[in-house]
């Protein structure tokens, strides 16, 4: 009789959430999901924001839900009176598919959910089978419902192409129809997109497409009927379908314990994933490279891992693994025991992805075997043990380069271990990199960690000396991964550990253009999928390989808010797929960079394939539209339309902060065949010399050469001019002693300054020997990415600091003391007439010494260009007062100074000049700063 008046309640509970709403406010989310119909009278779903996964609408996690607690579980004991005294063990939950209460608080659940309601309705079920004498067995399924009321009877999902064909049919006619997306999403946009069933005998039939990464995923949906309209009566979030190709995918983890696949991996026979010891005798690595994991099974179902990248280098393996929920802030490889006496930077934290799910590198010492990881849950403060294991069957490893030599584009971990070229090499299946180092403060690089370093010396990889520049060959196991690199500074005798990317992205022969050709990636294990991977090769021969294939326009609605304008992406080249020649960028702080793998010509028009290395990208803005990303993970792509060899303005809205903020980019793609064809000779390189003067004009991407000013006594700058008016300013600030012997005088090579990224790639280059500025008149516009190659002076400079004497004298012949506002002399030891008088009227102040020039005067002044002198530069004449390490201190410190002001700084040398006529023609470089010429005027002095 109790269990009976317990179902009939489970039964009253369920039918009066069903005709009773409740109304929520929530807050709007920034993007939208949307369904086009297609030619087949299919549907098409536009999942734009992420919301594939039960990502909650305010932000909680998946498993996190709340509502009221029932006093029993079901099935824990047909007595209502009957309790038990203690929680069952975590053994016998990962072997039986239960969610103790002490899990659910773990992963921050409160109470009762559809969820329950769902499992309830389950148990109820098949207690009625029971009395029967017929025990039925739960029906494999490709779609599940995690709202008890939307029940799914037979369903599919099939792969074609390059969607996912799903169909849905429901066991009851309650929804006629249903929306892909979030209930925060308008009633207008619902009604435009929904999906509409068609009546069955049983229910209804609802057939729709979906992008290949829904595929294993959790997709947000809202459920529509006649009598309450759409459904949102959840109070954490998003209804969910679970969307899976594969036969595996039962209706709930925690319904078919026996056939569960990623929450336990308990056999007959053998003890829980977590009480299993590690024999690190039978541990089973991968040879290098980089694996796609298509199942990893966890000892929890609270801790569930959707997706899973593998990297193996040097010997050891870590992965990327992102889990289904939010509920943990740390994890850690080893026990909960350990990792709590562990030091926090050996924990791993979350990284956010796009989809608002969170993401973790933790160390794999095996494949094929049960490894201890703990976790560590925010609401509670409390490590929990769990134990995954990463299977081998079904994985896929990423196909690398054919063999051949490759250009290829490398991301490092630190600014001060800058890759400044890199020829990729493959040959029988084994990569090595020949990579050239921006400075020469490294005598060594080892391929792995430093602590391995220390101990390996026979590995290490002494440099190569070549045009001033050091370069080192080192292997390299996987593209598109973080490769550790140990580089040990001469200076200090002392290994730093650095990481590096190699990317895939562009990688083309040297000296190739036009259309790209790849190698067919195509490497099945197991039941795997092929997976492809992008290799240009530069040549037009040829059908296969991922980048001969056309990639689709990203999913898009109108700006209506205007950030960008349209671009005009137009093109003369013929239809086909394309290598770029050059891609820069610039804007943001640098922590993300941004790559762009492929030029994709359709119907005349230009579209751009680009790469953010953050999966944190929701959308990005360009050509007046928003667009949505085409696939999300560790990195974010989207597919837009560009205009060729110019600079394109993009917006890209990231949830890495607490809240989602817009960042402004400039994009620039050089693609030399698009120049031919639209009869330009603008360059797609850069060509500096790297430790002296250049003695002809060097290319420039983006840019034409004009002229040279001719310089015929100075020894310390060069002039060259180029279109647009646009000059090119180079200063020697090597002292004569320094151009005898090359000397490293970078003293905060390995310290963390606590600049951006971006600082200090601008930092890096007042530390050069030749320091290069581009002049740049006000309606001028320069190739995105050139501000990290040179310091960039915007035209016109009305307020200077001059912290130099021999300036000011030149300044006062060009007439130009108009333009200074702030000077390093005090009013009373000026000898220059005319500055005295303007400072004792006061319209020029005194802001401290070349040496101090002091912040808040230097504001004041709103100063825009600091010229100091010759003195701040490091000179082993002074080293009696005060070494050169020092000075070469001070000097870094000045200059970053004028970074964090965004101020550009020039270093004075004409009163190094030996003779008077040398020192008279740096008057050419301050003309070319402050005269008022217009960018369409590109007339030079010859």
């Amino acid at each position: 009789m109790k269990r009976n008046s317990k179902q009939f309640l489970a039964l009253f509970m369920a039918v009066a959430m069903s005709v009773t709403p409740v109304s929520y406010a929530y807050a709007e989310d920034s993007a939208v999901a949307g369904v086009e119909n297609t030619e087949s009278g299919q549907q098409t779903v536009e999942v734009t924001d992420g919301k594939i996964g039960a990502a909650d609408a305010a932000g909680q996690p998946a498993e996190e839900v709340t509502g009221q607690e029932e006093e029993t579980t079901a099935g824990q004991g047909t007595d209502e009176n009957q309790k038990s005294q203690e929680e069952p063990k975590a053994e016998e939950n990962a072997a039986t598919g239960n969610v103790t209460e002490a899990e659910k608080k773990e992963a921050g659940e409160d109470g009762k959910s559809e969820e329950k309601a769902a499992e309830e309705q389950k148990v109820k079920s098949e207690e009625t089978a029971e009395n029967a004498g017929e025990v039925k067995t739960q029906e494999a399924k490709n779609v599940t419902s995690d709202f008890a009321m939307f029940k799914v009877g037979s369903s599919s999902v099939v792969k074609e192409n390059d969607h996912l064909k799903v169909s849905i049919e429901t066991e009851s006619k309650t929804y006629n129809k249903i929306y892909i997306g979030s209930k925060a999403d308008t009633v207008e946009r619902k009604e435009e997109k929904a999906i509409v069933g068609t009546g069955t005998s049983k229910g209804d039939l609802f057939t729709f497409e979906l992008p290949l990464s829904a595929d294993g995923t959790d997709v947000a949906f809202v459920p529509h009927s006649q009598e309450n309209g759409w459904e949102s009566r959840k109070a954490d979030g998003d209804y969910t379908l679970h969307i899976s190709s594969s036969a595996e995918n039962k209706k709930d983890d925690t319904e078919n314990p026996e056939q569960r696949g990623n929450s336990g991996e308990s056999k007959p026979g053998t003890e829980s994933g977590e009480n299993q010891k590690e024999d690190e005798s039978t541990n089973k690595t991968l040879p290098g490279g980089k694996y796609a994991i298509k199942e990893v099974t966890s000892s929890s179902p609270m801790f569930r891992v959707v997706s899973c990248e593998l990297i193996s280098t040097n010997g050891e393996m870590y992965a990327d693994i992102t889990l289904n929920g939010t509920g943990y802030d740390y994890l850690y490889a080893g026990t909960a025991d350990a990792a709590g006496k562990a030091k926090q930077e050996e924990w791993s934290c979350y990284k956010e992805n796009a989809l608002g799910r969170y993401v973790y590198r933790v160390k794999v010492t095996s494949v094929d075997k049960g490894i201890a990881i703990a976790a560590h849950s925010k609401k509670n403060n409390k490590w929990y043990d769990r134990t995954l294991t990463f299977n081998t069957i079904g994985m896929t490893k990423a196909v690398e380069a054919e063999d051949g030599t490759y250009k290829a584009n490398v991301t490092s971990s630190s600014s001060m271990f800058k890759v400044t070229d890199c020829v990729l090499t493959s040959k029988n299946g084994k990569m090595t990199a020949k990579v050239t180092l921006s400075g020469t403060g490294y005598d060594y690089l080892y391929a792995g960690t430093s602590a391995k370093a220390t101990a390996d010396s026979a590995n290490w990889v002494k440099f190569v000396e070549e045009n001033g520049k050091y370069t080192y060959i080192i292997p390299v196991d996987a593209l598109d991964a973080e490769i550790p690199v140990a580089a040990h500074s001469k200076k200090n005798n002392k290994w730093y550990d650095r990481t590096l990317v190699f990317s895939s992205t562009g990688v083309k022969k040297p000296g190739s253009n036009g259309p790209a050709n790849g190698n067919n990636g195509n490497t099945n294990q197991g039941n795997s999928t092929s997976q492809n991977t992008n290799f240009g090769t530069g040549t037009t021969s040829g059908n296969t390989g991922t980048n001969q294939t056309p990639d689709k326009e990203s999913k898009y609605e109108a700006d209506l808010n205007g950030g960008t304008a349209r671009v005009n992406s137009a093109t003369t080249l013929a239809d086909g797929v394309y290598t770029p020649d050059k891609f820069s960028w610039s804007g943001g702080t640098g922590k993300v960079s941004i790559s762009c793998t492929k030029i994709t010509v359709t119907g005349g028009q230009a579209y751009a394939t680009i790469v953010f290395s953050s999966g944190s990208y929701g959308y990005v803005k360009a050509n007046g539209n928003t667009y949505y990303p085409t696939t999300t993970g560790s990195t974010s792509t989207f597919v837009i339309p560009v205009e060729l060899n110019k600079n394109n303005t993009i917006i890209g809205m990231t949830t890495k902060m607490s809240t989602a903020h817009e960042i402004s980019y400039s994009i620039f793609i050089y693609l030399s065949a698009a120049a031919k064809a639209d009869g330009t000779t603008v360059s797609g390189e850069t060509n500096l010399s790297a430790d002296t003067l250049d003695e002809k004009a060097p290319e420039i991407m983006g840019l034409s050469y004009q002229s040279e000013t001719k310089v015929e006594h100075a020894k310390y700058f060069k002039i060259y001019h180029y279109d647009q008016g646009i000059t090119l300013l180079e200063i020697d600030q090597r002292k004569d002693e320094d151009t005898k012997e090359t000397k490293t005088k970078d003293t905060k090579e390995d310290t963390d300054s606590g600049l951006t990224p971006a600082q200090e790639e601008k930092l890096a280059l007042y530390k050069a020997k030749i320091v290069r500025y581009l002049i740049v008149p006000e309606d001028a516009e320069i190739p995105a990415g050139l501000d990290k190659e040179m310091i960039v002076i915007q035209k016109p400079k009305k307020s200077a600091y001059v912290g130099s004497e021999e300036v000011l004298e030149i300044l006062d012949k060009l007439n130009a003391t108009d333009q200074i506002t702030s000077v390093g002399v005090k009013q009373k030891n000026c000898k220059v007439e005319g500055i005295a008088k303007a400072m004792k009227a006061k319209k020029i102040i005194y802001a401290g010494t070349y040496k101090k020039p002091e912040n808040k005067k230097l504001m004041k002044s709103k100063c825009d260009l600091a010229i100091l002198s010759n003195k701040i530069l490091p000179d082993e004449k002074n080293e009696k007062k005060m070494s050169v390490e020092d000075q070469q201190k001070r000097y870094e410190e000045l200059a970053e100074k004028f970074v964090l002001l965004d101020v550009p700084m020039i270093v004075d040398r004409s009163a190094d000049e030996e003779k008077d006529d040398a020192k008279a023609e740096w008057s050419k470089v301050y003309e070319a700063i402050f005269a008022q010429t217009d960018s369409t005027d590109s007339s030079a002095k010859n």
